[in-house]
Formats: structure tokens, C-alpha cells, sequence
């Protein structure tokens, strides 16, 4: 199975050339998007957004590592995706249509954000209709990153999952608590455990 090229979780973006790698967006354009967007520093553990409780915000991440959730019945966490430097995450039908969040997103490491909320992803787009192409660029890569996403857990076995995993994100361990990886694989901590054992044994043996 092909493999996207490994994202460093660590270095830092200069987030207006990332918005450019989508769009060629003019200076005033950059200026007026992050005037609307409230600037935020959070410790590592601090929730940005909890579960149903407030209109959800699109978050851009400046520095650091955040996990987007989802909270079930029996109060288990499923992880639907980490963010890193230069990434938005959040709740796409909730910032869209201006409802209440499904989902939680946290810190897993002191970070730097960026939010805007919906009136201000309106007002942006229709000042600048080039952030209406941008978003339209962002919302189907998030949905062409969840289609591969389910197809993988479909259709390949538990090691494989893990192998494209940290192939992908080579460094996500040293930050990501095992059962928060266990979780987005779709495993249980244990079998995680057990499988990580295994693969790093093999790992070592190949050295």
C-alpha cells in the first residue's frame, strides 16, 4: 500500500505560506483572515473544544500537536484524527452551519492556534471569494484523507494499519499516549501493546 509522504510533527509552519501552497492569496487578503481569528496559547491536556457544549471554531495550528474526538455512550474516547503545524481540525458540520461541536479537540502538547468561528468564516469568504476556493481545497482533502482512511481499516489487518501509521508520522509516539494511537487505529490498548512489541522486536532483528 502506497504511502504519503511522513509528516514532521515537529517543525513549525509559517502558516501563510501554507494557506499559499493552496491558493495564491494577496497580502490584504492573509492580513484580513488572521485578524478575524482569534489567537490562543493552550497547555498541554487544555480542551479548545468540548463535546456539544459551544458553537465549534475551525482551529489552524500554529505550533503543536492536537487530537480530535469523538465521546461515546459508555464514555470512550474514539480518536478521529492528530493535527499538526499548518493543519486545521474541528468540527467541519459545526463551523459550517453554526452548531454545536460533535466533537472535542485537545492539546497533546503545549500549542499555538488560530480560531475562527462562523460568522467570521462567512465574512472572510465573501470579502476574499479566493478563501471560498481555499476552504473548497481543505474540506476535500479532510474528506479524500477520510475515505482512504476508512478503506484502510476495512480492508487491511491490524499491522498494516500501525506500518502506514508510523510511516506516516514517524515521530507521533514520542508525544501520543499509546491508547490515543490505539484508539484512531480502531484496536484496543492492549493489542496495540503487544503489537508494538512485536513489530519494534522485528524492527530490531532487520537492523
Amino acid at each position: 500500500m502506497a504511502v504519503t509522504k511522513p509528516v514532521d510533527i515537529f517543525a513549525n509552519k509559517d502558516l501563510r505560506e501554507a494557506v499559499r501552497s493552496y491558493v495564491d492569496a494577496p497580502d490584504d487578503a492573509l492580513d484580513n483572515l488572521f485578524e478575524k481569528m482569534k489567537r490562543r496559547s493552550v497547555r498541554k491536556n487544555e480542551h479548545l473544544i468540548k463535546q456539544g457544549e459551544q458553537p465549534a471554531a475551525f482551529i489552524l495550528i500554529e505550533r503543536g500537536v492536537l487530537m480530535t474526538y469523538f465521546t461515546d455512550a459508555s464514555e470512550y474516547d474514539h480518536v478521529l484524527m492528530f493535527g499538526f503545524s499548518g493543519w486545521w481540525t474541528g468540527d467541519i458540520k459545526g463551523i459550517t452551519q453554526n452548531m454545536a461541536s460533535d466533537y472535542s479537540v485537545k492539546a497533546l502538547t503545549d500549542a499555538e492556534v488560530y480560531e475562527l468561528d462562523n460568522n467570521s468564516f462567512e465574512l472572510i469568504c465573501r470579502q476574499h471569494p479566493i478563501f471560498d476556493r481555499y476552504f473548497r481545497k481543505i474540506f476535500q482533502n479532510s474528506l479524500v484523507t477520510h475515505q482512504k482512511r476508512i478503506m484502510r481499516q476495512i480492508s487491511t489487518n491490524a499491522e498494516e494499519k500501525y506500518r502506514v501509521f508510523r510511516a506516516r508520522f514517524p515521530k507521533i509516539e514520542l508525544v501520543v499516549a499509546q491508547k490515543h494511537i490505539a484508539s484512531y487505529l480502531g484496536i484496543t490498548p492492549e493489542f496495540f501493546s503487544a503489537l508494538r512489541k512485536k513489530m519494534n522486536t522485528a524492527d530490531t532483528r532487520k537492523g
